[in-house]
Formats: structure tokens, C-alpha cells, sequence
């Protein structure tokens, strides 16, 4: 929580504030993620989520 609270801190009292703070590591990775193409961004999840060859529509 102190991280948080530090990242409001100083994103208020910034004279040029950014228009995203990140305050913690997972929203540090779904920044990252966000940005890569999809299929690369489906793989790197399916594979720390351990998941096999999953296609689309599979029941």
C-alpha cells in the first residue's frame, strides 16, 4: 500500500505529471503485455498459465 500511496504522492506534486503512474509490478506487466502483438501475448500467458496448445472455439 505504501507504494501506492507514494505514487499519488508524486504524481500530484509533479510539476509535469506523466499521464500513467504505475504503482505496482503486475500493473508494470499488464502494461508490458498490452503492448506486444496477440499472438505473442497469448502465448507468454497460456504458457505461465501452463495451458497446452489451446485453439479458438475449443470446448
Amino acid at each position: 500500500m505504501d507504494r501506492v500511496v507514494k505514487t499519488i504522492a508524486t504524481a500530484v506534486e509533479a510539476r509535469n505529471p506523466k499521464r500513467r503512474y504505475i504503482a505496482s509490478r503486475d500493473a508494470r506487466a499488464l502494461g508490458t503485455l498490452s503492448r506486444l502483438p496477440a499472438g505473442l501475448r497469448e502465448r507468454l500467458i497460456a504458457s505461465s498459465l501452463k495451458l497446452s496448445k489451446v485453439t479458438a472455439g475449443a470446448a
